[in-house]
Formats: structure tokens, C-alpha cells, sequence
């Protein structure tokens, strides 16, 4: 597999999906937290789709765009 690099566009987007989850409720404060930081020290599209591959789609479609980063 391919491992695409990021920069931190993608890290931010990753970031706002996260947020948008803990608003939803699917997210405690801590797991939120503990997701952010990982996605502050991801290096790989791969490892950003990780931090969202449990989670529902949101309906403002900010975590597609993290989900085909790590489709790549």
C-alpha cells in the first residue's frame, strides 16, 4: 500500500471531523482529545483514516474528505 504523506491541511481537517464527533456525542472529551493529538503526529493519509474508521459519516461531509485522503 501506498502510504501517502500529509501536511497540515489535512492534519486541520482531520481535526475538524473530530470536533464535529465529540459535538455529536460519539466522542468523550478524553478519546477526543487522545484522536486530536494523534492526528497532530500523523505522518500518513493512513494514519488519519485510522483516527475516523469507526465513525459515522457527518452530515457536513468534513470526515469524507479525510476518508478519501486515506483511500489514496
Amino acid at each position: 500500500m501506498f502510504l501517502v504523506r500529509i501536511g497540515d491541511a489535512e492534519r486541520g481537517t482531520c481535526l475538524d471531523a473530530l470536533t464535529e464527533h465529540h459535538r455529536y456525542g460519539r466522542l468523550s472529551a478524553e478519546e477526543c482529545d487522545r484522536r486530536q493529538q494523534a492526528a497532530l503526529e500523523a505522518l500518513t493519509a493512513a494514519d488519519l483514516g485510522r483516527l475516523v474508521a469507526d465513525l459515522p459519516s457527518l452530515p457536513t461531509g468534513v470526515d469524507r474528505r479525510v476518508r478519501r485522503l486515506a483511500a489514496r
